[in-house]
This record gives structure tokens, sequence and C-alpha cells, in this order.
């Protein structure tokens, strides 16, 4: 499926080198009509984004600029968010308590 879809994923790498394989395989659903897999669009660009920018005259420094996606399995990492929720009003002899958020395997 990769093959057929190539020469518009090489296009689109043309006029942005840096563009992210998350939003080609947008575009290619979008402006296409093209279901492909993620995966699939990922790994033709690790091979495709450095023959890309060998021939635009890119050096490889300036794709290590790129945004690595991060990524963690389920569960194996928890984000916690801080603010600041004004003055808690508690009344005599209650004991006040704090409601935490936080979501599993989050890796934002």
């Amino acid at each position: 499926m990769v093959d057929e879809v190539a020469p518009l994923i090489d296009a689109m790498l043309r006029s942005e080198i840096l563009l992210q394989g998350r939003l080609i395989q947008e575009r290619l659903a979008q402006e296409y009509g093209v279901t492909i897999n993620y995966e699939r669009v990922k790994l033709y660009l690790e091979e495709a984004r450095p023959r890309m920018a060998e021939e635009l005259g890119i050096s490889p420094g300036e794709l290590a600029g790129l945004h690595r996606r991060f990524e963690v399995v389920p569960s194996a990492q928890a984000q916690v968010d801080w603010g600041d929720e004004g003055k808690i009003l508690v009344w005599a002899g209650a004991t006040p308590s704090i409601a935490v958020r936080c979501r599993a395997g989050s890796a934002r």
C-alpha cells in the first residue's frame, strides 16, 4: 500500500521535510481518500526522509530537530497537572481533602 502513495508522501516531504507522520497519514485520508496504517507511514518515512533531505541538500543536523514521539506501554507512566485552585474554605472540625486526577498511561 505504501508503494502506491509513496509519490504523494515524497511530494509532501519536498514541500516540508519535517512534516510529522501522523499529519501525513491524516492528509492522505482527507485529501486523497487513502486509508493507510500509521506504522506503515512511519516505516516509510524512516527511509524516505534521509533520502529526501539528501536530495534537497539538507544536512542530517537539520533533521535532528524533528520531534520524536515518546510512547510507553499503558499504565507504565502517569501524568500529574499542578494548579492553584484558590482558597479552600473549611468549617471548624472538618478535615480537608484533596482530589487528584491523573491519567494512567499518558505520555504527554
